[in-house]
């Protein structure tokens, strides 16, 4: 009986050995990935992206949801930048708090309008620092709507695709850097910028009440940092969400209505 049961656990080894060998092939030969239920060849992708989306891939769905961020490789793949409509957001639905305006040209805190079902997916942190709504549901990406997207989680690359999109924003949206004590003038208000490297970038905007705003990928726009305060300084605020830590603060930017 002994020696029954030490032949059949020899075969069951065997077996599951030639599972994981099998297995093993599959995985390696495999070469298909899928990002936002796009069928994607790994030979399309550069290895930093790869690296990238092995990252995401390992997060919840809500983190996901969270991510503004997509490389350029991989956004050439699931968007055709000759599709993009980037609009002003027609806010026919008020809800905003009971301070009066503080920030003359800066946008009105709204969050009823943009956290409607209909347009929470079409915008990201970007779309919605920008004030602009997009006619895809999607994360815009700076540079996008130009039809030339960064090309690295850097300030200098970022910036210049924000300079690029200007005229196809809305009406027009045109950045340059500032400081933290310079004031918006007329027809201008004030953004910020922030990186958790080799992760993601996020913006900031004053809104009309003294407070910053923010719309974190598809999530609800708030005004509190993951501390749950108001947000007084995107500078100074708690930017650290576990593992996304916004950890560079790259700062702040004019962007001027065209």
């Amino acid at each position: 009986m002994k020696k029954y049961l030490k032949i059949m656990s020899l075969v069951l080894s065997i077996c599951l050995l030639s599972l994981n060998v099998g297995f093993n092939t599959y995985a390696l030969e495999n070469d298909t990935l899928y990002y936002q239920g796009v069928a994607i060849e790994q030979k399309e992708l550069s290895e930093d992206t790869l690296k990238w989306l092995d990252w995401y891939n390992s997060l919840s769905p809500d983190e996901q949801d969270s991510i503004n961020y997509e490389p350029a490789d991989l956004q050439k793949l699931i968007v055709n930048s000759e599709d993009i409509i980037v609009s002003e957001p027609e806010l026919d639905e008020l809800d905003i708090d009971d301070m009066e305006p503080f920030v003359l040209g800066a946008p009105v805190y709204n969050p009823g309008w943009w956290n409607n079902r209909n347009r929470i997916k079409r915008a990201n942190c970007y779309a919605y620092s920008m004030d602009v709504i997009q006619n895809f549901v999607g994360k815009l990406q700076p540079g996008q709507a130009s039809g030339r997207t960064f090309e690295s989680l850097s300030e200098s690359s970022i910036f210049s695709a924000v300079v690029r999109d200007g005229s196809r924003l809305g009406g027009g949206r045109y950045i340059r850097r500032s400081s933290s004590s310079e004031s918006p003038g007329s027809g201008e208000y004030k953004v910020a910028l922030v990186i958790a490297p080799n992760r993601d970038y996020h913006w900031y905007v004053l809104n009309t009440n003294g407070y910053w705003s923010h719309k974190r990928g598809h999530l609800k726009v708030t005004n509190v940092d993951a501390s749950g305060k108001k947000i007084t300084n995107p500078q100074y605020c708690n930017r650290n969400y576990g593992g996304l830590n916004y950890s560079v603060f790259c700062g702040f930017y004019i962007v001027r209505r065209g």
